[in-house]
């Protein structure tokens, strides 16, 4: 269960980063709409716990395969709706265009999510 344990990683560390937001200053505004940076490690978080849920339960023998079908099904809608990833997407591009504009809050979240940007 490596997945398992890798992901609550994860939960814990992002966690730590919006528990301790001073260490790493964030001195972005809105623009054009866009997330604030808490905002994106807010959503991160939240993705991050459904993917534990959801992996948690595909551990478990008989659950696992009713999960399987529910993430297919779910990936299908989504994907014959369009819409399959565009919050992602949107937020990636929103926290990658900040870190490089020398925002420490999204750098920290980009390292702890991939290791690196």
């Amino acid at each position: 269960m490596p997945g398992i344990y890798s992901t609550a990683t994860h939960i814990k560390r992002l966690n730590y980063l919006k528990a301790h937001a001073n260490l790493y200053p964030c001195h972005c505004s809105i623009v054009d709409g866009t997330s604030l940076c808490t905002d994106i490690l807010t959503y991160a978080i939240t993705k991050k716990k459904g993917k534990l849920g959801h992996k948690s339960l595909g551990a478990i023998p008989a659950i696992g395969t009713l999960e399987t079908v529910r993430g297919a099904v779910k990936s299908l809608y989504k994907r014959s709706k369009g819409t399959k990833g565009a919050n992602r997407e949107q937020m990636a591009r929103i926290v990658v265009m900040r870190a490089r504009n020398g925002c420490q809050h999204s750098q920290a979240i980009i390292t702890e999510l991939l290791g690196s940007y």
